[in-house]
This record gives structure tokens, sequence and C-alpha cells, in this order.
């Protein structure tokens, strides 16, 4: 199954090879034959644990998550096909997807690979935005990582960002952007900021990895031309993104300022009214 899966994976990075896949009829359902295989391996098989990690051979689970990655990459019949063959009773393959991604405890390689999958298929106009939105993947989601910033039975402590962690709120934060590039999207997923505002205002207090802040920034970006972008008025909000115009997230924050801008003339007013946010934005 390995050396399958590696040849597929190669294949469907080609436009004739994802074609071919999709053409066969065949090949979400060999992926939804797989899919047990390479879990049972993943969580059960006492020689499996570490395959994926770097350096080592990839688990089958991981290829798998790349073959299906490759395979609906820039494709919406691709996406449209990975569920259109689900027979009843059966978990439809983009739901398995989701359980794997909020599964506790799920190492970097696997974090990575489950949200390369939804990242694609949350882009609009991907015909699996529907499931993905009436599931419980984006609050569930959003409280994960705002709990794991704190130590377990403990949220009145203050919080703290871990490296390691870092797998999980670049894959998380990159899979909202690209949920809400767009209206639907945006309703989907703001549809409450008090589930989101907890998140935000703990990472803006925190020392981040760059990659996470840019992401963090795209997301505020996107709040900007939602309902909620009053929210992001908030002094010590306005100002944690403007600071950003200095540093090695200076393109994230560029955007992100400038639609700030665009949509909201209270927001054009507070700029106006502090001499040292019109500075800092000038001078970025």
């Amino acid at each position: 199954l390995r050396c399958v899966l590696v040849v597929l994976k190669a294949a469907l990075a080609t436009e004739g090879g994802k074609n071919a896949a999709f053409a066969s009829g065949k090949f979400v359902p060999l992926l939804n034959r797989i899919w047990p295989i390479a879990i049972d391996l993943e969580f059960n098989d006492p020689a499996a644990p570490g395959l994926g990690a770097a350096g080592g051979e990839p688990s089958l689970l991981s290829l798998l998550l790349g073959t299906i990655q490759n395979y609906v990459y820039g494709s919406i019949e691709a996406k449209k096909s990975l569920d259109a063959s689900t027979r009843s009773p059966a978990t439809p393959l983009t739901s398995r997807i989701v359980n794997l991604s909020l599964r506790q405890g799920l190492p970097g390689y696997l974090v990575s690979g489950s949200f390369g999958v939804l990242k694609s298929l949350a882009l609009p106009p991907s015909p699996s935005r529907g499931p993905l939105s009436t599931s419980s993947l984006y609050p569930t989601l959003i409280k994960q990582l705002t709990a794991s910033l704190r130590p377990k039975n403990q949220p009145s402590a203050n919080p703290r960002y871990s490296a390691s962690r870092t797998p999980h709120f670049l894959g998380g934060l990159s899979l909202l952007v690209n949920a809400t590039l767009d209206g639907a999207g945006r309703q989907a997923v703001f549809s409450s900021w008090n589930v989101l505002s907890p998140l935000v205002s703990d990472l803006t207090s925190l020392r981040l990895p760059t990659c996470v802040c840019d992401a963090l920034l795209g997301l505020l970006r996107n709040v900007s031309l939602s309902s909620f972008r009053a929210s992001l008025l908030e002094p010590s909000l306005l100002s944690w993104v403007v600071s950003r115009l200095s540093g090695p997230s200076h393109r994230a924050a560029i955007s992100t300022v400038w639609i700030m801008l665009f949509k909201s003339e209270k927001c054009v007013s507070l700029v106006k009214r502090d001499r040292e946010l019109m500075a800092r934005i000038l001078q970025g």
C-alpha cells in the first residue's frame, strides 16, 4: 500500500494524473478502503509511532493525506467527488479528515497533513464548504486552540505559547483564513464573535512565530470585511496590528491595516486622532 500511495501521490501532482484518477471513478472508493487501515496502523500498531516524524519514513496515514491533498488541490470536480461515492452508513471522507484534525495529541506531521487537505476544501467556491461549515469543525477548532494556551484545568492562568503547538496554530489559523475569504464563509465562522474573540485576545498578547503572526493578521483582515469589523477597533488590538508594520510580518500587516481603514470610517477617525498610530502607519 505504501508503494501504491507514493506513486499515486506523485501522479496526482500533475494535471493528467488528477484527470485520470477522477475519470476512473474508482479512486475515491480506494481512498475510503485504505483510510481505516491507515488509521489502525497509525494509532494501534506499536511499531508505527514516529514513522511520520521529520527524518523518518512517512507513515501510511501521512502518505494518504498527501495523496488526498494532491487530488483535491485546484480541482472543483475532485473536491465534489470526495464524498459523492460514499455509501450510507459509511462516514464521508471529509468528515473522517475533520475528525482526525480535531483529535487530541495528534503529532505535527498529521496536523499539517489533515489541515493541508481541509485548507484546500475550505477555499471558495469549493463544494466541500457546506459540509465543513455545518460540522462542528470551526467552533471546536477555535476552542481547542484557545484552551491549548493555558495549562489543563487552569482557565484563569496567563496564556503561554508553546513552540510545539506551531503546526496546530498555523494549520488552524490558515484554515480559518481560507474559510473566510467570502461572505458565506465569514458568516459561518464569525457567526458569533464571542467564540473567536478570546483566541484573538490571547494571541495578540503573546510573542508568536512569524508564520503564526502572518496567519493571525490574515484572519483579522477577513474579520475587517465582516459585520464584526467594529470589534477590531479596540485600541489594544488596533495598536497590535499597526505595530506589526515594522518587522517580519510587515506585508501581512499592511494588507490588514488598509482593509481596516477602507472598510471602517470609525477606524479612520481613530487613527486621525492618534498621532502615534498615524505615524506608524505612514512609516509602514
